[in-house]
């Protein structure tokens, strides 16, 4: 005969599977601090991956309803030839 779990420690002192371990329901957070006006996302470090990190940031926001706006800084490249003043 099956008997039904318990929460109880088992022999080892671990709970039982069927532990409630769902995550809070309630924002713990006063009322108005519920959200940023703004937010400022830069990303930095050598190698590769920073651009299209923010583009997946920024096509999520975008997804989301929110303003975005993106400001890209591109280093001078010595090696590629200049167009000519005019």
């Amino acid at each position: 005969m099956a008997t039904a779990p318990s929460s109880e420690p088992s022999a080892q002192g671990e709970p039982s599977s069927d532990a409630p371990d769902a995550p809070p329901t309630e924002d713990p957070r006063p009322a108005g601090l519920h959200g940023a006006q703004s937010l400022l996302l830069v990303n930095t470090g050598d190698g590769k991956g920073k651009s299209s990190a923010a583009f997946g940031v920024m096509t999520r926001a975008v997804a989301r309803g929110w303003k975005v706006a993106v400001a890209q800084f591109v280093k001078h490249m010595k090696d590629t030839p200049q167009p000519p003043n005019r």
